[in-house]
């Protein structure tokens, strides 16, 4: 039986084949881009004020929102608020603050969810949380795509990202939306570095350099997409949905039959002659041979 260099040399470094399943696969980063620098606008600073009994004076009201919203005249009130606005001075007695306003259009999650004050921590632990769920995709993607298949792994984890990626839109608490950001980072950085080893498997040569510095290129398009997406939606949930309805497109497309098939030299790597057998690109890349020649040739 051949091996993966000499099947590379008689499929070619790069055709319209692999352009084809390239442009499926860049996708991939593209989608994890955005539900990854997200976060930016989910969770914005944000400036606050407290409103004691959930209002404000007619003169807090009317303040100019550009000017510093500690020079507020509590001259005519009976109670003081502290420089950060998380305590209130009522007759010499502290109490803490449990609700704001915002001097912002739109409503992020700090919004909706008053993470302010003592519960400013959650963006924090949001953020490292989603890092910690991009560690454990990362580490468990190669072994599985090891043992169940490239295509499988790519599927599976594309299910995964898709539905909870727009089912956290729903959620009621921070502490389910922290949960499911968690399996969001592990599926999609797992589906990410599976679609990457799958686009090296299947070029050859100096493609390999330049395909695997050009597969940054869809991240840097939703980068610079994701603001005026944002600036469109100010309303965090119907962000969230704009940039996860893609990611169920993504998964239609994953089974469309025969447009990703499964990585050749992992099938050659695990044994599965028969199928590798029935692996033809030579209509694709107008190339005269087909794998299965190759295969028998050797």
């Amino acid at each position: 039986m051949p091996d993966a260099d000499y099947i590379q040399e008689r499929i070619g470094e790069i055709g319209r084949w692999q352009w084809r399943i390239l442009a499926v696969l860049g996708t991939a980063a593209a989608l994890g881009a955005w539900q990854t620098l997200a976060i930016s606008f989910l969770l914005p600073e944000v400036d606050f004020k407290c409103a004691p009994n959930g209002s404000l004076t007619e003169q807090e009201k009317s303040l100019d929102p550009r000017l510093s919203w500690n020079n507020v005249d509590q001259e005519s009130t009976n109670y003081q608020i502290s420089e950060d606005q998380c305590t209130i001075i009522y007759n010499d007695r502290n109490e803490s603050c449990t609700s704001w306003v915002y001097n912002e259009t739109g409503a992020s999650i700090v919004q909706e969810f008053n993470l302010v004050c003592s519960n400013d921590y959650l963006r924090s632990l949001s953020s490292a949380l989603y890092m910690c769920g991009m560690m454990l995709g990362t580490l468990s993607s190669g072994v599985l795509s090891d043992l169940f298949g490239r295509k499988k792994v790519m599927i599976g984890t594309a299910i995964i990202f898709s539905i909870l990626s727009c089912c956290i839109a729903a959620v009621t608490s921070m502490m389910a939306f922290i949960a499911i950001r968690v399996f969001i980072a592990a599926s999609g950085i797992a589906m990410y570095t599976t679609c990457y080893v799958y686009a090296m498997e299947i070029i050859g040569g100096r493609w390999n350099s330049i395909i695997g510095i050009g597969f940054q290129i869809p991240w840097a398009v939703a980068y610079m997409i994701l603001p005026g997406l944002a600036y469109a939606l100010p309303y965090w949930a119907h962000l969230q949905i704009a940039i996860s309805l893609p990611c169920l497109v993504y998964l239609l497309v994953l089974f469309i039959p025969g447009l990703v098939p499964e990585s050749p030299k992992w099938l050659l790597v695990k044994g599965y002659e028969k199928e590798t057998l029935n692996y033809s690109v030579s209509k694709s890349n107008a190339r005269k041979c087909i794998l299965a020649e190759a295969i028998l040739d050797k």
